[in-house]
């Protein structure tokens, strides 16, 4: 994609969307933002062309959609369940200090939020809910 005013980019299309759908959802993103970047406003009209073909563009963007749905779905659960703990925590009299609240909110993992969560409700202090 070296001469990105030339229309010949438009040949390289087809190999550029097969090795994007060999990407896993992050690093497809991520180079379909860096491409689309690049290509001039001819040529990324062109692309976005060639993406809503029927053949092409269904299954390209329905992949993407689901996969930033998906992402999105898991971190809002992740978000809730971080959110019960902390509400546990609170309910129960237990003081949790602001560096512990952001581990706590950032943490994305829902088997640990699920094990901080059963702690939660016996825990006498916060650190007793996030040891490790």
């Amino acid at each position: 994609m070296c001469h990105l005013d030339d229309t010949d980019v438009d040949a390289m299309f087809p190999a550029l969307l097969a090795a994007l759908l060999t990407l896993e959802p992050d690093a497809k993103i991520f180079y379909h933002n860096v491409t689309v970047a690049r290509l001039t406003t001819a040529a990324r009209a062109r692309w976005e062309d060639f993406l809503m073909t029927p053949a092409v563009g269904k299954r390209y963007y329905d992949d993407m959609l689901n996969e930033v749905d998906a992402r999105a779905e898991a971190r809002g659960e992740a978000r809730g369940e971080a959110r019960s703990v902390l509400l546990v925590l609170e309910s129960r009299g237990v003081p949790v200090p602001p560096a512990l609240r952001e581990r706590i909110l950032g943490t994305v993992d829902a088997s640990q939020l699920d094990v901080w969560l059963r702690r939660a409700a016996t825990a006498t202090t916060v650190e007793d809910v996030v040891r490790d």
